[in-house]
């Protein structure tokens, strides 16, 4: 469920209490599973990675999972007036009832390792916060509450910190008697700033997490299951042996193609709502062009929210590149390779409108993406910039630039 004005939000709950219409998503809870005889008894994987471009909802659809599935929410009243309500075993088997972990990645943005030591160290005390009842539960062993009480008294080492998640899954599991469900944001954040800095940086941060998601996730009796959110699918997650029940989705599946994003008739209605239905043509101008699976027309909701949140103080104003801030420009410079003077002429005939033929890649290596035009319009698929006209067959794609405020962004990156 994506929300049409506000930001930023604690909850689900939060959110919706800010403002009474939304777009409703919640049939993406009852895409994560299997449907089996009509009994959804499973997730379609133990694991699931999700990419989408930035500002697609994903952080957002995180959030409305965590306070479906929690049991330490009560969300009966609010889920009941959505979609979901039309899948009553759903309801009745998933609604508050399992643990959750959620938490994001967003901010593990460290310079050095013993800066990304640190700020771990804050994120995993902060995610502990809210399970500190832990540490007086006769159900959970004396060796999940010593590693936990020395990571709240101290700071751990990174060799210590990789088994955090399972051992906090593993004492949830514990207290409850039940298989927790983790949700992680921004799962590859951490290792685009560490490709920012320096090429031993990033294999030690690409360590690190190999480490950490295999840990939690690999032959883990505790989960339920998981389900990472980020832009890149990247190589790193391939590494892990024995991980052969993990799946990963990005824009070129059909599966969950209309759960992020706004589509076209989304969009419409959205715009009736706030009676701006004449504002059609011009945010179709402006911000159509993301193709996800088979379902195209679809709109960045960031992009979106921005303009009507302008139009609530401002009845004037028009459609712009709002979502273009100062650190995706400057990421963008980072990442661009504009001193390779091939790369920059592909760059000035994609603001020409000109198409590529390229040869898609299922997962990204931030170490590779320089070396070839093809990984680089990868990147730039994943990542939005680019949008595919044409499949051409199973491993080939024909890519352009996705809408006009990509092309405004690219300009000032130019």
């Amino acid at each position: 469920m994506q929300k049409a004005t506000n930001d930023s939000f604690l909850s689900f709950k939060d959110y919706l209490e800010s403002n009474p219409y939304c777009v409703d998503k919640t049939l993406f809870i009852k895409e994560l599973f299997s449907l089996g005889t009509n009994t959804y008894q499973t997730p379609i994987a133990k694991v699931m990675i999700i990419t989408r471009p930035q500002g697609f909802g994903k952080t957002f659809n995180l959030l409305m999972l965590k306070d479906f599935f929690d049991l330490n929410t009560s969300s009966q009243e609010i889920f009941v007036k959505f979609k979901i309500r039309d899948y009553p075993l759903i309801v009745k088997k998933y609604l508050n009832q399992y643990p959750v972990v959620l938490m994001s990645l967003k901010e593990l943005d460290g310079t050095n390792l013993d800066d990304l030591n640190i700020k771990i160290n804050t994120l995993f005390k902060e995610v502990l916060g809210e399970f500190n009842f832990l540490l007086e539960s006769n159900k959970v062993s004396y060796l999940y509450k010593k590693y936990f009480t020395k990571l709240i008294e101290n700071s751990l080492k990174l060799n210590e910190l990789k088994f955090f998640l399972l051992f906090l899954t593993q004492a949830l599991e514990q207290h409850y008697q039940k298989k927790v469900i983790v949700l992680i944001d921004d799962y590859d954040a951490p290792l685009a700033q560490a490709y920012k800095l320096s090429a031993t940086f990033y294999q030690e941060c690409l360590d690190f997490f190999n480490f950490f998601y295999a840990d939690a996730f690999k032959a883990n009796f505790a989960l339920n299951f998981a389900l990472l959110t980020g832009n890149l699918p990247l190589t790193f997650v391939r590494q892990f042996t024995g991980f052969d029940n993990f799946k990963h989705f990005t824009i070129r599946d059909k599966k969950f193609e209309d759960c992020f994003g706004f589509t076209q008739t989304e969009l419409v209605h959205l715009l009736k709502t706030y009676d701006l239905g004449e504002k059609l043509a011009e945010l179709s101008f402006w911000y159509d062009g993301f193709c996800v699976g088979d379902l195209a027309h679809l709109y960045c909701p960031q992009d979106v929210i921005n303009y009507l949140q302008t139009r609530l103080i401002k009845s004037k104003t028009m459609a712009h590149p709002y979502y273009v801030e100062e650190k995706e420009i400057l990421t963008l410079k980072d990442l661009l390779n504009l001193q390779n003077i091939k790369f920059k002429n592909l760059y000035f005939k994609l603001l020409k409108d000109t198409a590529f033929e390229v040869e898609f890649l299922r997962t990204l290596h931030y170490a590779e993406l320089g070396e070839s035009r093809r990984n680089l319009l990868n990147f730039l698929y994943f990542k939005g910039y680019l949008t595919s006209t044409t499949s051409l067959d199973e491993k080939n794609l024909k890519l352009k630039l996705s809408n006009e405020k990509v092309k405004a962004l690219l300009k000032s990156v130019l």
